[in-house]
């Protein structure tokens, strides 16, 4: 059974966007999922967290 995360962005006040969900089920795909949203924090200039589901 895949797990899923979602994709958060957060923007200044404190306004946060959902960027998408991705399906994981081993910790190499889950550690994609972070670096993604990593990778999209640098990339918007914003913060980003993972939320899984």
């Amino acid at each position: 059974m895949n797990k899923r995360a979602e994709i958060w962005m957060v923007f200044p006040p404190d306004q946060e966007y959902r960027y998408g969900e991705y399906p994981f089920n081993t910790t190499e795909e889950r550690n994609w999922v972070n670096e993604l949203a990593m990778k999209i924090g640098e990339e918007r200039k914003c913060k980003t967290f993972v939320k899984a589901l």
